[in-house]
């Protein structure tokens, strides 16, 4: 089963296309990418991550800070009916066609099994790297 983005709600700002790090003091773990542009994110940029599970599928729901979450929603405005990568460590974690702008800082993946999404949730929150 491919995962796929269940929630999807963010703020309004406008940055330009292209590349933008919300924070560049951190390492680069995950990387929202459309044809209208990219957003990487660090573990300083999550406010929080959480995982729920159930059976062997989990959802894993990050909250992004108030600057990653305006940069989200500038790319998600200019990304409606694209494709939108979400990776993590290089790993493609979802990739939706969007179809709304994200603007509550809150995105939850669903699909995905436990253990893997375990992992990722200790990279979202510094306790491992991507090395």
């Amino acid at each position: 089963m491919k995962p796929f983005l269940i929630l999807s709600v963010i703020s309004s700002f406008a940055f330009g296309a292209g590349v933008f790090q919300a924070n560049a003091c951190n390492e680069r773990i995950g990387v929202f990418s459309s044809p209208a542009g990219e957003l990487s994110i660090s573990v300083g940029d999550i406010q929080n991550a959480e995982v729920s599970e159930k059976g062997e599928n989990a959802t894993l729901t990050i909250y992004l800070h108030k600057e990653a979450s305006e940069a989200l929603e500038s790319l998600t405005k200019r990304s409606i009916n694209q494709r939108m990568t979400f990776a993590v460590c290089g790993e493609e974690i979802a990739d939706p066609i969007v179809k709304g702008v994200i603007s509550s800082g809150a995105l939850s993946f669903y699909g995905l099994p436990a253990d893997r999404i375990i992992k990722i949730l200790n990279t979202m929150k510094g306790n491992s790297t991507c090395a």
